[in-house]
């Protein structure tokens, strides 16, 4: 598994890396809102915000995953909504936010996952079908793409993951 497969996972396991970014490190800052905020780190200013509780990763054993549909990357802030886990698994997770933002007409995303740990992580990503090339820019440059499926409506995009005979999927949804 690459590097951003592992980094996909620990947004549900939780503790599998260290925390990682760009600069002098990720730092929370918490109002008691439920939120945190991201400072000296990837991605541009604004610096992302998580929003709502944590989520409970829901598994669906006897259930197959839906098919990728791949789609057009809308520019735009993603909250985490649900994750699922279609495959038998005796993994158990943690409970995460997690929150992706999509530029530059598609072509770059920063993604921010709270849970045990802090991590942020810029992709360059170019879809191609139902795949999105991602290489990761920081928190260190990789110049190998890892693909990874998707679907993307307008107001929200579905990342998936496979670990072992797992697939998982990542809902976001646009905010506003």
């Amino acid at each position: 598994m690459g590097d951003s497969g592992r980094r996909v996972l620990i947004a549900v396991v939780g503790g599998m890396l260290g925390a990682q970014g760009c600069g002098p490190g990720p730092s929370v800052d918490s109002d008691g809102s439920g939120g945190a905020t991201l400072s000296a780190t990837c991605g541009p200013e604004p610096a992302l915000q998580v929003m709502g509780p944590p989520l409970e990763v829901t598994k669906l054993p006897d259930v197959p995953a839906p098919p990728p549909q791949g789609g057009a990357l809308v520019d735009g802030i993603y909250d985490a909504t649900t994750e699922v886990f279609y495959g038998e698994t005796a993994q158990t997770f943690l409970p995460f936010q997690d929150v992706i933002r999509v530029r530059d007409g598609g072509t770059m995303l920063d993604w921010f996952t709270v849970t045990e740990i802090v991590q942020s992580y810029t992709y360059e990503v170019v879809p191609s079908g139902d795949t999105l090339e991602m290489t990761r820019l920081c928190p260190e440059d990789l110049d190998t793409p890892e693909p990874r499926q998707y679907t993307a409506t307008p107001g929200q995009i579905q990342i998936y993951a496979h670990f072992f005979d797992v697939t998982f999927i990542l809902t976001y949804v646009r905010r506003g």
